[in-house]
């Protein structure tokens, strides 16, 4: 799915905008596809030139993990 994005992307020309909290998703994008959005009091700022790494960084996501458990929610993480 992914390739087939950005290929259509390339052939058309076209511009699509993704929110996603997966790195898999977008650990393939070239550094300036990737922007990341900080709220900041009333108005948003928009980060950009940004490496999906350090994007999530940003955002407290830990994909150094060699392994990750998902839960339903914050009482079943204890």
């Amino acid at each position: 799915f992914k390739e087939f994005l950005l290929q259509e992307c390339l052939n058309k020309k076209h511009q699509i905008i993704i929110t996603t909290h997966s790195t898999q998703l977008i650990k393939d994008f070239p550094r300036e596809a990737v922007k990341l959005l900080v709220k900041n009091g009333e108005k948003v700022d928009v980060i950009e030139n940004i490496d999906y790494q350090d994007a999530f960084f940003e955002l407290g996501d830990v994909y150094h993990s060699r392994k990750m458990i998902y839960v339903e929610d914050r009482l079943a993480k204890y």
